[in-house]
């Protein structure tokens, strides 16, 4: 966020398609925007009302306000739900389009891979969501970067997230507590 003026951030999984071309994938100024209601994997429903994953958008003001997402979930699993209960915590609703629009198609895969398994301990992170998401996000955030190549069209950043040294303290700290 710091290498240009962006007004608009979106997330979007890599193995989901837009069905439908009415769907402009861009930032609502009044809420963050959750795209992706109707994914034929849950038969064109939202499978639970805070479903916030899959295809989001939030503006540079809202992501810095919700302080980004936790740093907090290693491999599989309810980082998108934390989003959500940050984005209501400090007092967003969440705009959605129109189910006859906002269909997706999840392609085909094998299940997750090794080297990204199911986060165990998801659950009891989300416990912690709004007592601890001030402390916990963009303002928590480490990384090196290992490498930056502007392209034609993009921008390419490689960073390590420092893994091997946060994710066994995460475990010990919040997995292994009953």
């Amino acid at each position: 966020m710091s290498m240009y003026e962006w007004n608009c951030i979106l997330f979007h999984d890599v193995d989901v398609l837009p069905e439908d071309d009415r769907i402009v994938h861009t930032c609502s100024l009044r809420n963050p925007r959750h795209m992706a209601v109707a994914l034929n994997k849950f038969g064109y429903k939202l499978p639970y009302a805070t479903m916030f994953g899959t295809s989001t958008a939030l503006t540079v003001e809202q992501f810095r306000m919700v302080n980004g997402f936790s740093n907090r979930f290693w491999g599989w699993g309810g980082e998108d739900d934390d989003l959500y209960k940050r984005v209501i915590t400090v007092g967003y609703d969440v705009d959605r389009y129109p189910e006859n629009i906002a269909r997706y198609t999840m392609i085909k895969h094998g299940g997750e891979p090794k080297s990204n398994p199911l986060n165990k301990c998801r659950f009891k992170l989300l416990d912690l969501t709004e007592t601890d998401w001030k402390k916990d996000g963009l303002n928590s955030l480490n990384y090196t970067l290992i490498k930056k190549t502007k392209k034609k069209l993009y921008t390419h950043i490689l960073v390590d997230l420092l893994e091997d040294d946060e994710r066994p303290f995460l475990e010990s700290s919040f997995c292994d507590k009953d």
